[in-house]
């Protein structure tokens, strides 16, 4: 389900970065999502030419900062989470 509020989006991404995450350890798992259409983006990274250095420029930042963008999600959960006791 797509988020309604701000607030769930940060969650949503969260989740989904962390169960790509997980998915990414279970060997063969990317080829059978891939091979199933189940994931588009990672089908779109694959095509990518060996030769295309500013694309694989791109997905060398998107993997750097990957781990950073989970913790400050964690962050704006744990943030919201204080400012949703508060309110109640």
């Amino acid at each position: 389900p797509l988020p309604d509020e701000l607030t769930d989006f940060v969650e949503f991404s969260f989740l989904s970065l962390m169960n790509e995450y997980l998915w990414s350890q279970q060997p063969g798992l990317d080829d059978w999502k891939r091979a199933n259409r189940l994931d588009g983006f990672g089908a779109t990274i694959a095509a990518i030419p060996k030769d295309d250095a500013a694309k694989h420029e791109i997905m060398k930042r998107i993997r750097k900062n990957a781990v950073p963008a989970v913790e400050n999600l964690q962050r704006l959960m744990t943030a919201n989470a204080g400012s949703t006791a508060t309110a109640h």
